[in-house]
């Protein structure tokens, strides 16, 4: 996890960034081995002091819409695994409200998604092709 701490030592280096995107476009594994790798470099962080949340992103997580938590893993697809890294500092500023800030913000995802499914999964088509289990 090396290579993921060096890229949040670069982003601590940058004023004002409080979102990365680490690309792993090599990383082959299914969604499970990515999430597994997701998982130390997030103990990998918080060995070293680092405040990032870290998100895990892959072209196969599973697509699925009926909970505002399933659907995040449908739109946390991506062509190539990738984590996002987002400051704890940025989620601190939203302040005491950040959980219910984020459940409203999902509850409205899912209600748009849900309403526009069949658009929602074209588009799913046309970024990443047909499924392929």
């Amino acid at each position: 996890m090396d290579e993921v701490s060096s890229f949040a030592a670069a982003l601590e280096n940058e004023e004002g960034i409080a979102i990365g995107f680490f690309l792993a476009p090599a990383f082959t594994g299914r969604p499970a081995a990515w999430e597994r790798t997701a998982e130390r470099a997030r103990e990998a962080l918080r060995a070293e002091g680092r405040a990032w949340h870290l998100a895990a992103f892959h072209p196969s997580f599973p697509e699925a819409y009926a909970t505002p938590a399933a659907l995040v893993s449908s739109l946390r697809r991506s062509p190539d695994p990738l984590f996002q890294l987002v400051a704890v500092s940025a989620l601190d500023a939203i302040g005491d409200d950040r959980d219910a800030v984020s459940a409203a913000v999902a509850a409205r995802n899912h209600a748009t998604a849900i309403a526009r499914a069949d658009e929602l999964r074209a588009a799913f088509q046309r970024l990443h092709g047909p499924r392929v289990s």
